[in-house]
């Protein structure tokens, strides 16, 4: 996609978001910040747009295809399977992170949970465990430090 292209979905993703913000004002409850809703507004609608296009890129099978010596060829299709080597190869990552996880100490597991697997907001994720934000930011930077030694400890 062409820079100037990109440029217009993401001010067009931007535009819809603030009508839809306009238009559902009523339903800000007010539990955060507005600008916080205004920028989930914007993400979600920059998600949607970015699955639509995923949705639309397809090219054509029937389409004729001539490669470089200018002749009449078959179109190539990648095949975008997972390779029994790389589904095994993943498995066996999860299963690592899983036990990684499972070792960390419940206050670190659900900061991290929350913020990576979860994706919250460090203020969302505060809020939802009751603590205050300087805290989630501790908690996970030892999460994440003790997620690194122990998973490095798994590979070596």
């Amino acid at each position: 996609m062409k820079i100037w292209q990109r440029r217009r979905a993401e001010m067009t993703a931007a535009q819809e978001a603030m009508l839809k913000a306009f238009r559902h004002i009523g339903g800000f409850r007010g539990d955060s910040k507005l600008s916080t809703w205004l920028v989930q507004i914007v993400m979600n609608e920059a998600r949607l747009k970015l699955r639509r296009e995923r949705r639309i890129r397809c090219e054509s099978l029937d389409e004729i295809w001539i490669n470089e010596t200018g002749e009449h060829s078959p179109r190539e299709i990648p095949d975008r399977k997972e390779t029994p080597s790389k589904a095994l190869e993943n498995k066996q990552l999860r299963a690592r992170l899983r036990v990684a996880c499972d070792a960390l100490s419940p206050p670190y597991r659900q900061v991290f949970l929350l913020r990576e697997v979860g994706q919250l907001s460090v203020q969302e994720t505060a809020e939802a465990l009751g603590i205050n934000r300087a805290m989630v930011r501790s908690r996970l930077f030892r999460a994440r430090l003790r997620m690194r030694q122990m998973l490095s400890a798994l590979v070596a």
